[in-house]
């Protein structure tokens, strides 16, 4: 058995749905040197005259709510399938949807700090993004009392002076009498908080 596992191992899933395992089955194909242009969707699409997609192109698309598979992987808190499409597929991870929300702010709802810590550790995202609200993930994760993401986001070097329509980090956690966040936010600039 090779020390290097597999992505299919990496799922850690026992049953895998039809659309896992033909996106696991293009990911080897890629690892293994061959050419993802060349790679049918799936058999059953292949065999349809009209359909003339291949992977690089379902990679590269967006769904009606202008989300990419970068996007849901995040949001499903994928760390195989994020890490397989941006460094053997070229995605960047600093893509956003149409409302300007990268994989981190995506992600900020599960609140998993170990597809944080992988993603910042091993991607090196642009932590302090902009979405269309003006919001970074770290001011998005102290909205939503998301402290796993917010601890991973500070421990990463998210600037916590960055400002929005709504103030910055610090604001957030004052308006909603965070005392975790807040707490989180002073041992980041060294001050201590006095209760």
């Amino acid at each position: 058995m090779s020390s290097k596992s597999s992505p299919r191992e990496l799922t850690g899933k026992k049953k895998l749905t039809k659309h896992d395992d033909e996106a696991l089955r293009f990911i080897e194909l890629a690892e293994n040197g061959t050419d993802p242009a060349t790679i049918d969707a799936s058999e059953e699409l292949a065999k349809k005259p009209l359909c003339t997609y291949t992977y690089r192109t379902l990679f590269r698309t967006f769904n009606y709510k202008g989300m990419h598979v970068l996007h849901h992987s995040a949001k499903g808190a994928h760390v195989t399938l994020t890490h397989h499409l941006v460094e053997f597929l070229g995605i960047d991870v600093d893509k956003k949807d149409s409302t300007g929300r990268t994989i981190l702010h995506i992600a900020v709802p599960r609140n998993s700090g170990g597809y944080f810590g992988h993603v910042l550790a091993k991607l090196e995202p642009s932590i302090d993004m902009k979405d269309n609200l003006g919001l970074t993930p770290l001011q998005l994760s102290i909205l939503l009392g998301k402290y796993a993401a917010m601890q991973k986001l500070i421990d990463f070097g998210a600037d916590i002076h960055i400002h929005s329509l709504y103030g910055g980090p610090i604001h957030a956690a004052v308006a909603l009498d965070d005392e975790i966040a807040l707490e989180a936010l002073m041992r980041k600039t060294n001050t201590r908080l006095l209760l």
